[in-house]
């Protein structure tokens, strides 16, 4: 009888004793407070009273937590920030009242945090279709990304500076409420409209690949940032936006753009819209970077951006193009143009040229003074089937091999740049027969032949002379087999052409 007293002593007190610890369900989540500051008794248990002391959770690193059961023990909570993490059951928040900044990622499928009046910071993703944030108050920094979110409430935070939700289903969101919002960032969901009236303080606002067709920011006159790509709005008014500093409007159906009352832009990015009558960028001083790819455009000029560092005109109908106002280009990619020359001799600072695929293109000078900062691959020089000449500072040097490894056996490679580009764009009729030769070359042009100066593909000078009065003819008799290249003066400029000696 003695013994069986002690037994039911035993386990009263076992039990007694586990039921003043916190449950936790996953191991990983629990091992997090294992420690001397947490368990103070070192019994390898947090009991309840040990978790009242508990007042914030950081960790970043992942330690394979799912589940955070056993946190509704923690009422002292203020902060809890848990990243890289593959949190997947389900987590309630409700008994974490003092709550202030809540950051939690990973795949949860739902998120109670209803009653959490003292927040002011949330940041979640997750995989949850409803999260109460009505009543938030204090809140003033809200990110959510869950591919499921349908709706989200935020009227009643009305001192919330910035705002993120992304990657969901929400059609509409009301920030009428919210009249301290500086940062609004929407990209990705299924937006049809917002309201945007009521948010003057507004800085950075980021709408992009929606369901909007149209768009009013007149009354957001502190915006720096707009971007509003990937929606059929059709057009876009920043004639009250003074302040602008960037601005996307790709793929949106806009026909043409009006810049001149934002000179403070430094980036603007136009790509796949319809600017068969240009866009003007005359007013933008402090321009920095542009982006119009597929746009139809059929001229650009950049003769009044001399701060341009990366340009990306790709993909469009430009016959002529001028860079030589711009000594900050670090970028240039202009493939897909109709361009017959170009010229980087200006643009000490280049690092990255793409022409691929230039089939218009004859000369390229490159001839910088810093071709080693170019950081070039042979596909940026491909399919550039009517190149004659490329001009660089030394066609030896490990660029120029680049250069040749890239190119066709029959340009010209020199560090002579009389042999190209100045003269390219003017229109000559002129043509040479026969080419092949074997010995001679007939010149036939509308005006007067003056001279003539051949090079071979090194850039060294072979032969120059001037043409006999009504002659037209060009001898080779005397020279090897090979490629060569002829400057011909006439009296309304210079032309130049490839002449294959058989």
């Amino acid at each position: 009888m003695k013994q069986l007293y002690f037994l039911i002593v035993f386990i009263l007190i076992t039990n007694s004793s586990f039921s003043q610890n916190v449950i936790f369900t996953d191991p990983n989540f629990k091992q997090l407070f294992i420690k001397p500051w947490y368990d103070t008794n070192n019994d390898g248990e947090i009991s309840l009273t040990e978790a009242l002391n508990i007042t914030g959770i950081s960790e970043s690193t992942n330690f394979g937590i799912t589940d955070l059961t056993g946190i509704a023990s923690m009422p002292n909570l203020t902060s809890l920030v848990l990243r890289n993490n593959p949190v997947s059951a389900p987590v309630n928040l409700t008994s974490n009242t003092q709550l202030t900044t809540l950051t939690l990622h990973g795949s949860i499928p739902a998120l109670n945090i209803t009653g959490l009046h003292t927040l002011s910071h949330i940041d979640v993703n997750g995989n949850f279709s409803i999260l109460d944030t009505s009543s938030k108050s204090l809140l003033k920094n809200l990110s959510i990304i869950s591919p499921e979110l349908l709706t989200i409430d935020i009227t009643g935070s009305p001192i919330l500076r910035k705002v993120n939700i992304g990657q969901s289903k929400i059609t509409t969101l009301n920030t009428t409420q919210n009249p301290l919002l500086e940062d609004l960032s929407l990209s990705s969901n299924k937006l049809n409209n917002i309201d945007l009236t009521q948010n003057s303080l507004l800085v950075d606002l980021n709408l992009s690949l929606n369901n909007l067709t149209s768009l009013d920011v007149s009354q957001n006159p502190l915006l720096k940032t707009l971007y509003v790509a990937s929606n059929p709005v059709g057009t876009i008014d920043t004639s009250g936006n003074p302040a602008l500093e960037k601005i996307s409007v790709s793929n949106t159906g806009i026909t043409s753009l009006n810049l001149q009352l934002n000179p403070l832009l430094k980036a603007v990015g136009a790509s796949d819209n319809n600017f068969t009558n240009g866009i003007d960028l005359s007013n933008l001083p402090l321009l920095e970077e542009v982006v119009v790819t597929r746009g139809n455009l059929k001229s650009i000029d950049f003769k009044n951006n001399p701060k341009l560092q990366i340009v990306t005109i790709f993909h469009n109908y430009i016959s002529q193009i001028d860079v030589s106002n711009l000594p900050e280009l670090r970028n240039f990619s202009g493939s897909n143009n109709v361009y017959t020359s170009i010229d980087f001799s200006n643009n000490p600072n280049l690092t990255y040229v793409s022409l691929l695929n230039n089939q218009n293109l004859k000369y390229i000078n490159l001839k910088n003074g810093n071709n080693h900062k170019i950081q070039l691959q042979p596909y940026h020089l491909e399919r550039l089937d009517n190149l004659l000449g490329i001009c660089i500072d030394d066609p030896n040097s490990h660029f120029g091999s680049l250069v040749k490894s890239a190119v066709s056996s029959s340009v010209i490679i020199t560090s002579n740049c009389a042999l190209s580009l100045n003269d390219i764009n003017k229109t000559d009729a002129f043509s040479l027969y026969p080419n092949p030769i074997i010995n001679e070359v007939y010149i036939k042009t509308d005006y007067n032949l003056k001279s003539f100066e051949i090079y071979d593909q090194s850039g060294q000078l072979i032969k120059k002379d001037t043409f006999k009065q009504d002659s037209n003819i060009v001898t080779m008799e005397s020279f090897l087999s090979g490629i060569y290249f002829i400057k011909i003066t006439t009296d309304h400029g210079t032309q130049h052409a490839k002449i294959i000696k058989k």
